[in-house]
Formats: structure tokens, sequence, C-alpha cells
């Protein structure tokens, strides 16, 4: 018996063929050509459509570009960064829309934009917990009652430094935290 070698459209057009007869059992094809059955009610709605071409392989490649954002949209991110350097994604968003602005892009594009315009640096967001690992002890807990108004007491500031100094967070940050720690040790919390 001579060796028979199929190439993937001779396969697929014995698969419809035998697939178009009367009575013809789909699942059953489907197991004799080791195809799932999603793939080839798809490949038969394509030949049905398309004939022969339907049997060639399709692009996966998308048809068209992601809408780009509009440069009026760029322009207000870029002024409302130029106004307030910390601000991040996420804040320029909750600004925009309280600016009015119809569509606003998703906080994580917003962040897309800024680096795009070079505006901003890696690392940005650990910008204050730095300058809070680098505190003396007693500053840094007069600093979390001063500015942050749910650390009433020790306690709470412990589950505060708890979480910066988290896994997470110190896997991003490993230098700055192991003081931060050292501090909060230091405070007797």
């Amino acid at each position: 018996m001579p060796w028979v070698t199929n190439t993937v459209v001779e396969a697929r057009r014995e698969f419809v063929t035998l697939a178009d007869l009367p009575g013809a059992n789909v699942r059953a094809l489907c197991r004799k050509f080791n195809v799932s059955p999603k793939t080839a009610y798809k490949l038969l709605k394509r030949f049905r459509a398309r004939g022969d071409q339907g049997l060639q392989d399709v692009s996966r490649r998308p048809l068209g570009n992601t809408p780009k954002i509009p440069e009026r949209v760029a322009r207000a991110v870029s002024s409302i960064r130029a106004a307030h350097p910390q601000w991040g994604g996420r804040r320029i968003a909750r600004e925009l829309h309280a600016q009015g602005v119809i569509r606003v892009p998703a906080p994580s594009t917003i962040t897309n934009i800024l680096s795009r315009l070079g505006l901003r640096q890696s690392g940005d967001q650990f910008g204050t917990i730095a300058s809070l690992s680098a505190m003396p002890s007693g500053r840094m807990v007069r600093f979390w009652r001063d500015q942050v108004p749910f650390v009433l007491d020790e306690r709470n500031l412990l589950i505060v430094l708890e979480h910066l100094i988290g896994k997470r967070v110190l896997e991003r940050r490993r230098g700055h935290f192991g003081k931060l720690a050292r501090d909060a040790a230091n405070c007797g919390l």
C-alpha cells in the first residue's frame, strides 16, 4: 500500500466533501479527522460561504488597529499632569471625568499616554514611601498622624506599615522598605 500524504487543505476538502453528503454525521467525522466540532462547523461555514477559498488558512491578524486616543484627550492629560506632577492615571481619569470629558480613557491608557509623552518616571508611585523610609522613626509616626486621618494610634500605624512592607510591595522596592521596617521596629510597633 502506498504512502498517503495529505496537505491540510486536502484533508479539509475531504472532510467537507464527506460532511456535505446526505445523512453525514459531522460529530463522527470530527472524531475520525481528530478535529473539534467547533472547528469543524467553522470550516463548513467558511466553505459554504467562500468555496475552496474557505479551506485556506485565515489570518488571525485583527482587521483594524485599536482606535487612537484623540489628540485633545492627550493634551488634556498632559496639561493636568503639568499642573499636578504627582498624579497618576487613576487620579487624572477622575479629574477628566469631573471636567466633563465624554469618553474618558481607562487609567491604564492614561498611564500609557504619560509614558509615551515622557511624563512618567519609573517608580513614580513610590516617591512618598521612599521619602518616608528616609525619615527618623519619631518623625515618621508624626507624619502619619498628621497626614493620614485614619491613623490615630500606633495599632493603625502598624497595619499601614505592614501593608507597605508586605511581600508584594517589598518585591518592588526591597532597599527602601528594609529601612522602613527597622524604623517601625525602633518605634516599638
